[in-house]
């Protein structure tokens, strides 16, 4: 399959002075200086200027986590044979924000090794656990015979064992067994040979705890039972996914499941150019109700199937790969998003405090590929007239112009939480969301923006460059905002 030409994206801008409080999830009150911002979204070019990076935070009945564990980062997570419940690599961790009833959301996103991560080739220049670790031999770094095959005719050139990484992702609670429900146990995936990105959701799990107790997202993946080396390893993508966890009940709950634009839209060509960007539908969305509370928990899921022209994608009775990538994200807005979509450089998407991205390729002769994606924010953070609108692209440089794509079964749910209540709030549907996907496009990062300081974030998605991530207004004098 393709791979991913991972550029590093737009440097961001400068933040004002902090003020004392450091506020993680906006940017805040005094923002500090900026991050450098380095988002390498394949294939989607250009640079994306947003206020105030949003990263870890807590509030009142709320702990969440942006920031994946540096170890495995730049190790990657290494493949075993058979899974070993001892073995696992930590993914994101946060802190119980309250005692008694403790729910957990997570998502995480995957890379298995392709020939271009392994040689250097891919946008980042080798700056990857493919190439550093899996790639690595006697003769250095970056060779691919080192990195267990991308496909069964490249086993057969170098005489070792084909496999797919098979991923399992679970929420724990370390030291305290059996506080947690399934729905935190074990969540399986298998990233096939067709994938690129493997994205999982971990959703349903929740805990009896005490305030204060670690969380962790942890993941492994094994080979199966196919000899595997011990430099084999998957790579966590940067920039992608959260640990989340919750106290309290909901106060209120309200569900959408009307359509804002119908359920047909049409694919996009991605031209493979410098400064194109995608136009993201608007496919369904509601008000956030004002009720007092904590904070506001959005999930939505629903099911991507396409129609694609056969006359364009099969050629000789064989059908090709034109699998595009699915984009999706939650944008927050202060009322309704003007027009019937949002381009990756508009207000809307500058302005949304919602960060979390779902991307996933979707197979066009496949039954239909089934998404979710969650948000959590502190009420505070909110804007006037809060609405949130679940947006979803969809493209490939493969597209024609007679491919289109459908929803099907969307749902939006909103809960208002408050952490004094009992209980916790019901997911829209239990377990996680995996998807037998195939490969992501050749795309470049973009192009450069204002100046910055540090902070880099890796986002595989194929959006655009990246996310500049600036600090956010002056605050008083005093000690640093963490942006």
């Amino acid at each position: 399959p393709e791979g991913d030409d991972e550029d590093g994206g737009d440097k961001g801008g400068k933040g004002g002075k902090g003020g004392k409080e450091n506020v993680a999830d906006d940017g805040g009150d005094g923002g500090g200086k900026g991050g450098k911002g380095n988002v390498g979204d394949d294939g989607e070019n250009g640079s994306r200027r947003r206020k105030g990076g949003r990263g870890d935070g807590n509030s009142k009945g709320l702990a969440v986590s942006m920031t994946a564990d540096s170890t495995t980062l730049k190790d990657g997570i290494r493949i075993l044979k058979n899974r070993d419940d001892q073995k696992y690599s930590k993914v994101f961790s946060v802190k119980a924000p309250g005692t008694g009833h403790v729910g957990f959301m997570g998502t995480l996103t995957i890379s298995r090794c392709n020939e271009k991560d392994i040689t250097g080739a891919s946008g980042d220049g080798g700056g990857n656990p493919c190439t550093a670790v899996c790639g690595k031999a006697k003769g250095g770094k970056g060779q691919l015979d080192a990195c267990y095959p991308e496909t069964e005719q490249m086993a057969a050139k170098y005489k070792k064992e084909f496999f797919d990484p098979t991923l399992q992702a679970k929420i724990l609670l370390p030291g305290h067994q059996g506080a947690c429900n399934k729905m935190c146990d074990w969540q399986k995936l298998k990233c096939e040979k067709e994938m690129h990105h493997c994205t999982m959701v971990l959703s349903g799990c929740s805990c009896e705890a005490q305030q204060g107790w670690d969380a962790e997202l942890v993941v492994t993946a094994t080979s199966e039972g196919a000899a595997v080396e011990d430099n084999y390893v998957v790579e966590l993508e940067k920039g992608k996914g959260n640990l989340v966890a919750y106290s309290g009940g909901a106060k209120e709950s309200v569900t959408q499941t009307s359509l804002l634009n119908g359920a047909r839209f049409q694919a996009e060509t991605d031209p493979d150019k410098s400064g194109w960007k995608p136009s993201y539908q608007h496919v369904i969305g509601m008000p956030i109700p004002k009720t007092s509370g904590d904070f506001v928990v959005v999930k939505v899921r629903f099911t991507i199937k396409l129609k694609w022209d056969e006359k364009d994608h099969v050629k000789k009775g064989k059908f090709d790969t034109c699998n595009p990538l699915v984009g999706t994200q939650i944008l927050l807005s202060s009322g309704t998003l003007p027009g019937t979509s949002s381009k990756t450089d508009d207000k809307a998407f500058k302005d949304s405090k919602f960060r979390n991205k779902v991307t996933q390729n979707c197979y066009w002769r496949g039954p239909g590929c089934p998404y979710v994606v969650e948000e959590v924010l502190a009420l505070s953070e909110l804007p006037s007239n809060p609405y949130a609108t679940l947006t979803i692209n969809i493209h490939k440089s493969c597209v024609k112009n007679n491919d289109y794509w459908h929803v099907e079964d969307a749902s939006m749910q909103i809960d208002i939480m408050d952490a004094e209540l009992a209980g916790t709030l019901a997911p829209v549907s239990g377990g996680p969301a995996v998807l037998p996907v195939p490969e992501g496009d050749d795309e470049d990062g973009g192009d450069k923006g204002g100046k910055g300081g540090k902070g880099n974030v890796r986002d595989d998605e194929g959006d655009d460059g990246g996310d500049d991530e600036a600090g956010g207004g002056n605050g008083g004098k005093g000690g640093k905002g963490n942006v």
